[in-house]
């Protein structure tokens, strides 16, 4: 081609320069740089008469704008040293197998005359070499012995010839002897005129590749209409097939997971309308498919769950996020309520916006039953537990880290929140006079390799209160023998360890008064035998005092020697001589100590035997009053004053000497309690004033 006398050049489609011969450098008188800009030339063109041919109405031009070739234009181009030079122009565009504009070729003939019909023909070969040279697809042309005339660039790399291969002039078959038979029938059939294509089929190399080809073939003629051979034209169309069959590939096993999938899934747009849904969500919901797509994900949705969902959903949208998890409750078509765990994932456009969602819904309501089971059981089993006053309790020896249950936690003051606590700072709580005694106990079980722990100590809680716990432990061992973990519960023992106190407590106390009282006795039967004139006497006088003291012992016992009511315990010493008519007995609520019970009762004991034998209650007309107090006010304030007044009985006269009951009434109140007593016997009976401190008084 460089050895045409002829000046040949081409452009793409957008007018830049892409190839030049030698002869169109020697025409322009320079040689221009390839795909700069839009090639006009740094020569001017010129009409025959001398007048501007601007480059829009050159040749070249005007066939990429027309699309159509444009032939025999005269032009002068004046070159940058200013000689002008007569060419004739033939412009042609240049299509692809499609179609498509690709760019244009022209011709420039140097002549100052018109060229011969040779020259013109060798001109249009000269385009024809140039356009099949650089055509984007692979171009072929055979004559009818299937010998090539002319050859695509394409063609060679497609078909994976050598690059330095001879082809023009050689048949077909010297290339490619295993032809197979039905492509010499196509080549065939196209010599004898007919047109044939194929959009997509597999050719396979001589080297065993196969590649994917869109190809077409057309017979061309002679000026007389004859077949003058064949042309091919043909474009490998492998990546965009393999991408085709992958993507196809993709959509089925995406079709075949979408519907056989064992978990809900769904395509939602972004207003929230179902696009489509697979059986299982389907079945889930208790919907078929078809009404499942005229719905939206609102109108399934649990109210109580709406507002999250849409928030997720907002941020998703806002571009914060390409995907998020949450667990809410869908409403099925009967109204129940069916738990999930919903996986949302977006597909964006190119603009970044969502184009919709896909949705993976799994089905929790067996799990969230579950939950709410074991949720109640741990209730009932933390409740009962805290009535029981029991926790449980884990200690991992190598970390020293305690795990401790919320009832564990309630025994020892601490909060829900702090259910992992350390070692030492358990110990730490630990009552001082017990820590030393825990871990002694503790060390000598791991060293005698016991797997059972019983221990009890005293806790102090956060806010001083001390508590007994009693500790029952299990103890594991790794394979060397070394202990690696304690499990076990915490009992409250408190109650138990104060009721045993108290048991203890009132067994001394028990003790000491069975003592007192058998002093007691033992001093009453000493004195009433020394005033008594008679055994009869002295029987009845000590049986009227033991039982005076077996009577207050009862009353002690029910209360369990925590005190005794005033009022109970002046009726029960007058109840062996009084009538109800006879006496009036009033006063507030007041309760005895223990302590005081025993003198006051033996006090009274006296008074009222006094009054049975020779007082008020002796004829069966007087009366009797016991009235006590608390005066606030006076010499008396803060003490307990009870006055005993007899009236109407007969005339008492004073013994010439004083016996063991009145000593009991005068002395016994200030020896025992610190009290104060006044007594004296009038003319119509006897009058007595205690006063008690306000000690022996339980508030």
């Amino acid at each position: 081609m460089e050895a045409l006398a002829a000046a040949v050049y081409m452009t793409d489609a957008q007018g830049r320069l892409i190839f030049y011969n030698e002869a169109a450098a020697r025409v322009w008188g320079y040689r221009p740089e390839l795909r700069q800009s839009k090639f006009c030339g740094s020569c001017k063109l010129y009409r025959p008469d001398g007048t501007p041919l601007p480059h829009e109405a050159s040749p070249l031009a005007m066939a990429l704008q027309t699309k159509r070739p444009i032939g025999e234009v005269e032009a002068v181009t004046e070159r940058p040293d200013g000689t002008r030079v007569s060419c004739l122009s033939y412009a042609t565009p240049l299509f692809d197998a499609a179609g498509q504009l690709t760019g244009a070729v022209n011709m420039l003939v140097a002549s100052k005359e018109r060229p011969p019909a040779e020259k013109v023909f060798a001109g249009r070969e000269a385009q024809l070499a140039v356009f099949v040279e650089h055509a984007p697809t692979a171009i072929a042309m055979f004559d009818r012995q299937m010998r090539y005339l002319a050859v695509s660039r394409r063609f060679v790399v497609n078909h994976r010839l050598p690059a330095g291969a001879q082809l023009i002039g050689r048949s077909h078959l010297d290339f490619f002897p295993d032809t197979s038979q039905r492509w010499r029938d196509i080549h065939a059939r196209v010599l004898a005129g007919e047109e044939l294509s194929h959009e997509e089929e597999p050719f396979v190399h001589p080297d065993g590749g196969t590649d994917w080809v869109r190809w077409s073939m057309a017979p061309w003629r002679e000026a007389n209409g004859d077949v003058g051979g064949t042309l091919l034209f043909a474009e490998v169309r492998t990546e965009q097939a393999e991408a085709r069959r992958a993507l196809a590939e993709s959509e089925a096993r995406f079709r075949a997971t979408f519907e056989n999938a064992a978990v809900g899934v769904v395509l939602v747009d972004p207003s929230g309308s179902l696009l489509r849904v697979n059986d299982r969500f389907a079945r889930m919901l208790g919907f078929s498919g078809e009404e499942l797509k005229t719905k939206t994900f609102q109108d399934i949705t649990h109210p109580e769950d709406l507002a999250t969902n849409l928030s997720v959903l907002k941020r998703t949208l806002a571009g914060e996020a390409n995907s998020y998890c949450i667990e809410k409750r869908y409403l099925r078509k009967d109204g129940g309520i069916v738990w999930a765990n919903l996986t949302v994932g977006c597909v964006r456009k190119a603009d970044g916006s969502v184009d919709y969602f896909l949705s993976v819904v799994e089905d929790i309501s067996e799990r969230k039953r579950a939950e709410a089971r074991l949720a109640e059981r741990n209730a009932q089993l933390d409740l009962a537990h805290r009535a029981a006053r029991v926790g449980s309790y884990t200690f991992d020896i190598p970390t020293r880290a305690m795990r401790i249950a919320r009832a564990s936690a309630a025994i020892y003051g601490l909060s829900h929140s702090t259910m992992e606590i350390g070692a030492e700072q358990w110990f730490a709580r630990v009552h001082r006079d017990d820590m030393q005694r825990v871990r002694a106990e503790h060390i000598s079980a791991f060293k005698e390799r016991r797997h059972e722990l019983v221990n009890e100590f005293r806790f102090v809680r956060p806010g001083g209160e001390v508590r007994w716990v009693e500790a029952r432990s299990l103890i594991d061992y790794d394979s060397t023998g070394l202990a690696k973990r304690m499990t076990g519960v915490y009992i409250d023992v408190t109650e138990r360890r104060k009721a045993e106190d108290h048991k203890s407590l009132l067994v001394a106390e028990l003790d000491h008064r069975v003592k007192n009282i058998l002093a007691c006795v033992a001093a009453v039967a000493q004195h009433s035998r020394e005033r008594s004139t008679s055994t009869e006497e002295f029987l009845e006088v000590l049986n009227g005092r033991i039982n005076a003291m077996a009577n207050t012992h009862t009353l002690l016992s029910r209360s369990r020697w925590e005190g005794v009511g005033l009022d109970e315990l002046v009726r029960t010493e007058l109840a062996f001589c009084s009538k109800e008519e006879s006496t009036l007995i009033e006063g507030p609520k007041v309760e005895l100590a223990a302590e005081a019970t025993q003198p006051v009762a033996m006090v009274l004991h006296e008074l009222a035997t006094n009054a049975a034998k020779y007082g008020a209650l002796s004829n069966g007309h007087g009366r009797l009053s016991v009235r006590w107090r608390m005066p606030s006010r006076g010499r008396a304030r803060g003490r307990l004053v009870l006055e005993w007044r007899e009236t109407g009985g007969p005339s008492v006269v004073a013994p010439k000497a004083s016996g063991y009951g009145t000593s009991v009434i005068c002395d016994l109140i200030p020896y025992e309690l610190g009290g104060k007593v006044e007594y004296q016997l009038a003319g119509d009976g006897a009058r007595c004033r205690l006063e008690i401190p306000a000690k022996w008084l339980i508030p």
